[in-house]
């Protein structure tokens, strides 16, 4: 370090909070981070101080796991932002170090097949007719399994351009399974000195501080990781002291406070309740859904749960226009024989 332009900082209070801090108040390009701290025993995975600031703030963070850098380097490419972020870090990161970089790309068709096995072992012959399930099955199949295969494959080709026009050399691996395991074993077998990762990956919503796939691989991958695709500017809420974290609650304040927060929020609770019945009797009023009976209830339970709500509607349908009051099984059978032969529910 003597050789490399430092500033030493040293920090009294909660180590976590005084590292969130300090990244709050002054602007850093790239936090380094040790996995474990002194306090590690074994088989520990991630330090809690690691664990804590990673999680609070949205810079881009090198976890350390070994000392080395020589070597590949491996980044993940889903087409998010984040990890097209990533990889504009991964080629700094090889060009700075001459080192050789690799980018992976994962889709995970499997749980759509596992889906329709559960499905097809619970629907009868005649059930998998009205929902022309083995024509699904096969058009999931095209869709799903190669289109899957195109889409991730195209990530990829767009990595192999950005690479190409910064004049790095890339080797892309397309894979398919779930995605944390298979870079996992790939990086095992690999032994890469550096992983790279989005912090958050294509199904990213908002407010999540991490991403499942990045949260597994942070954890057990045995090489270092790099988080990238963080805003640097991005500030939590924290309390401008810790000390307030530990101030004594005042009782009685807290006492009225919560009773009366607790009698507004019955009021409102009232007032909706009450609205919502106005609502619901006119509703009832309108349009009253005939009873089911218990048989009947037993009889449509059996139907696939992604689907049952609406076969259960076009059934309650099929009572009212005749006038029926209660929904029976010989109901249910008259409205399933009438549902085989609309091509519209086919469609729908």
């Amino acid at each position: 370090a003597t050789s490399v332009p430092h500033e030493e900082l040293l920090l009294e209070g909660k180590n976590y909070y005084e590292i969130i801090k300090e990244l709050q108040e002054n602007r850093y390009d790239l936090v380094i981070l040790g996995a474990l701290g002194l306090a590690a025993v074994n088989e520990q995975v991630i330090g809690s101080v690691c664990e804590r600031v990673v999680r609070r703030i949205k810079n881009d963070v090198l976890v350390v796991k070994n000392r080395g850098l020589d070597g590949k380097v491996v980044i993940a490419v889903d087409g998010s932002a984040a990890s097209i972020a990533g990889f504009t870090s991964a080629i700094h990161f090889a060009k700075s170090f001459n080192l050789k970089l690799t980018a992976v790309s994962v889709f995970d068709p499997h749980y759509h097949r596992v889906a329709f096995e559960s499905i097809a072992n619970v629907l009868s012959q005649e059930a998998g007719q009205i929902f022309r399930f083995k024509e699904q099955e096969t058009l999931h199949e095209e869709i799903i399994d190669k289109g899957l295969a195109k889409i991730y494959q195209n990530h990829l080709d767009v990595v192999s351009r950005m690479a190409g026009d910064a004049g790095v050399e890339l080797d892309t691996v397309l894979m398919d399974g779930k995605p944390y395991d298979k870079i996992l074993r790939f990086i095992q077998k690999e032994n890469p000195s550096t992983l790279i990762l989005g912090r958050t990956g294509v199904h990213n919503t908002n407010g999540l501080d991490i991403g499942s796939t990045t949260e597994n691989l942070l954890r057990l991958a045995p090489c270092n990781v790099l988080l990238a695709g963080g805003i640097p500017n991005a500030r939590i809420t924290m309390p401008s002291d810790f000390s307030e974290l530990q101030r004594p609650v005042n009782n009685k304040a807290a006492i009225k406070n919560t009773v009366e927060c607790q009698h507004s929020s019955e009021d409102g609770f009232l007032r909706s309740v009450t609205d919502d019945q106005k609502i619901s009797d006119k509703q009832h009023k309108k349009k009253q859904i005939p009873a089911w009976t218990q048989e009947a209830q037993i009889q449509t339970a059996r139907i696939p749960s992604f689907v049952r709500g609406m076969v259960k509607k076009k059934i309650e349908e099929f009572a009212q226009e005749r006038g029926y009051q209660e929904i029976t099984p010989q109901i249910v059978d008259e409205a399933k024989a009438l549902l085989m032969n609309d091509n519209s529910f086919h469609s729908v």
